[in-house]
């Protein structure tokens, strides 16, 4: 700066709390005539309250007019008109008022300069500057407000335009916390730590060098605010690992801790798990299951305060809106070769960034996806038509919002093959059953692919096989029918055929015959001869042929014989059976299968056949009451092939008259009245009744010869 020789000074005064005296606020030199040389005023740079309230205060001292310059004299408003300091050396450029109280208000400096005009005293003033006095406020609802002055007005020259905000936490660790532009004198600052002392100060740097800094204030402060509620941007479907992804928003609350990941679980939200740490934002969930359903998730933040609760836990915020991921699904015709991709609506997204578009993405056989089609958000349905066997197509849907976030649904793939025929299907047995019905069971793979069964049946005077019924599979890999129209003797056959899923007829079993029994019966010799056809189509082929009787409706579980698969009848001897039965005897041929290819062996039967014998009645013609022998002095008739349940022999003389009668069959007639004198010689009548068990009634009638032996 050049030395002016021109200098006219203009000095614009300040009143000071209304006394009676005023000091320059701003000075202004100017040139005017020729004087001696005049020391210009100081720029002022820095301010600086220290810890005990003691005030530097600091400039840029007078380079020119060195060989007329007196003192500096620095003057406080605050302690009066009087200068507080004077300082000689031109030089100094730093001056600390002592007992200044700076932390407790506002103090206003001017510096003067003193200078010699060729005799005159002549005095420059520099603007004033005014030290930071910062003063803080708990607004209670977790902020506190931090208020301070500027260090003039307009900004000194030099000065930062940010006026920079510290915080002392923890204690004697001091960290910039925020910048403020001048003009702007206060700054409310959200309360991030639990509860502790914290203390503010606020400094602004000078282009010189220095800083201007405020007084220290601090105060004990409480946490009393939960972490701002978290945004959540998008929740996905990573398709290629097969696990579902949530996004957030790093949380605007600077002491969240951490973050709640929440879940619809079974229809409640319940927490998924929780996540440490403000800047980490975004969650895999392992145990989705995005591929059955959409799934609905949340985000809630928390800081590190506790809160007396029990037990504690810490201040959380409320949850974040919820966003559900996009379900994927399909049905397919197979026999139109068609296909409908379904989905659900993705949620979450507001107003402010909606969702405007789902892309549809296809992969054929495994090759990169391709967007096959566009539409619009109320859309959630796609017809593909172009579907072939023996190819695999995965589709998924990929959502778009405004401002381009993107979200993904599961990865749904189908593989279209022809409706495939069972690894098996096999006609396992045809039996005849005892209430006349024929047993028709099957064995087939149970599938999708099979939609019904028809059965179809030849009767012994049938051409051919013909429609009988359709079964509806029930689920397991044996199905049946029973068929109540059988109607004659013969050989019944049977097929079952499947029909599909598109409703054509596929595979058709194996062709079953079942058993016919036929009987001959010998009344002489007491002998029924058994003879039968043969089981056709056991896939094990038939392992024996057992024989059961039944009498009277009662059927032995133990066989009465066995034969082997090439002998097909067999000679039943009654004659000791008769104790034990009425004279009627049924017959039942089982084929028992050898163990079958798929592990297990069945049992066929063949129709009932049965044989009754009428009983046989023996009756002597003459009885001799009085002979030596005693076998002919006593009528007693014999009954041959039953066990009775009732039996009456009566003996009439020739005018009607019952002169004898017995109830049992061990009891004959000995020739004798009632009153045991023996009867005329001549003829008798006799009859026989008796019933069965099934109470038939059996009668024979007769008459007898009566002689005495001379």
């Amino acid at each position: 700066m050049k030395q002016l020789k021109f200098i006219s000074i203009f000095t614009f005064l300040m009143l000071y709390n209304f006394c009676a005296w005023a000091m320059p606020m701003s000075t202004v030199s100017m040139p005017d005539r020729l004087q001696g040389v005049i020391v210009p005023p100081v720029d002022m740079t820095c301010v600086n309250v220290l810890a005990n309230g003691d005030v530097t205060i600091d400039w840029l001292p007078s380079v020119v007019g060195t060989g007329t310059f007196l003192e500096y004299e620095v003057y406080c408003l605050e302690s009066g008109p009087t200068p507080i300091a004077t300082i000689t050396n031109i030089n100094t450029a730093t001056y600390t008022h002592v007992g200044a109280n700076g932390n407790l208000g506002i103090k206003n400096y001017v510096l003067a300069t003193k200078s010699n005009d060729n005799g005159n005293i002549e005095i420059t003033y520099s603007d004033t500057i005014s030290s930071i006095f910062l003063e803080i406020n708990d607004l209670g609802d977790g902020r506190v407000l931090v208020e301070w002055n500027p260090t003039h007005t307009p900004q000194l020259a030099g000065e930062n335009i940010n006026y920079t905000i510290f915080k002392e936490y923890p204690a004697g660790v001091w960290s910039p916390h925020k910048n403020i532009n001048y003009g702007t004198f206060e700054y409310r600052d959200t309360i991030d730590i639990c509860s502790a002392f914290v203390n503010y100060q606020v400094r602004v740097n000078h282009t010189s060098g220095c800083s201007s800094t405020s007084n220290v204030e601090g105060d004990f402060f409480i946490d009393i605010m939960n972490p701002y509620i978290p945004v959540v941007s998008s929740v996905t479907v990573d398709t290629l690992n097969d696990v579902t992804n949530v996004f957030w928003n790093v949380n605007q609350s600077s002491d969240t801790y951490g973050y709640i990941i929440l879940k619809i679980i079974n229809g409640f939200w319940e927490n998924l798990d929780t996540i440490y740490g403000r800047y980490i934002t975004s969650y895999v969930d392992l145990n989705a299951k995005h591929n059955l359903q959409s799934e609905t998730y949340a985000v809630a933040a928390f800081d590190s305060c506790l809160i007396n609760n029990i037990p504690p836990n810490y201040q959380t915020s409320a949850a974040s809106e919820s966003h559900a991921t996009i379900y994927t699904s399909a049905t397919v015709d197979l026999c139109n070769l068609k296909m409908a991709v379904n989905w659900t609506s993705y949620n979450g997204w507001t107003a402010d960034d909606p969702l405007v578009e789902y892309q549809i993405l296809l992969s054929i056989n495994h090759a990169p996806a391709q967007v096959i089609k566009t539409v619009t958000p109320d859309i959630a349905r796609f017809n593909y038509d172009y579907i072939d066997y023996n190819n695999t197509y995965c589709f998924f849907i990929r959502g778009v919002s405004q401002s381009g976030k993107i979200t993904y649904s599961n990865e749904l793939c189908k593989t279209i093959l022809p409706a495939a025929n069972p690894n098996f299907h096999y006609l396992s047995n045809v039996s005849h059953q005892l209430n006349g019905s024929m047993h028709v069971e099957w064995y087939t793979e149970s599938l999708s692919s099979v939609k019904s069964f028809e059965i179809y049946k030849k009767g012994p005077n049938d051409f051919g096989f013909t429609y009988l019924t359709t079964e509806l599979p029930n689920g397991s890999d044996f199905n049946e029918i029973y068929d109540f129209e059988i109607q004659t003797d013969g050989v019944y056959q049977y097929q079952v055929s499947l029909v599909d899923s598109c409703g054509n007829l596929g595979a058709t079993t194996n062709m079953v015959s079942a058993i016919d029994l036929t009987i001959q019966s010998d009344e002489a010799k007491l002998v029924n001869t058994l003879s039968w056809t043969p089981y056709l189509q056991f896939d094990g082929g038939v392992k024996q042929y057992d024989i059961y009787r039944g009498m009277d409706g009662v059927y032995n579980p133990v066989p009465i014989g066995t034969t082997n698969p090439g002998i097909r009848s067999f000679v039943d001897e009654l004659e000791t059976q008769f104790d034990q039965s009425e004279g009627g005897f049924c017959y039942r041929i089982a084929a028992v299968e050898e163990l079958n290819q798929y592990g297990f062996i069945k049992t066929a039967y063949s129709d009932e056949e049965c044989m009754t014998f009428d009983p046989v009645i023996w009756v002597p013609n003459t009885i001799i009451p009085n002979s030596q022998i005693s076998e002919n002095r006593i009528f007693n008739p014999v009954i041959s092939l039953y066990v009775f349940n009732s039996y009456t022999l009566k003996i009439f003389d020739r005018w009607g008259k019952t002169i004898f009668e017995s109830d049992d069959i061990e009891v004959g007639w000995n020739g004798r009245f009632p009153d045991n004198n023996f009867v005329y010689e001549g003829v008798y009548v006799y009859l026989i009744t008796f019933k069965d068990k099934a109470d038939k009634l059996f009668e024979n009638t007769g008459t007898v010869n009566v002689l005495f032996k001379e």
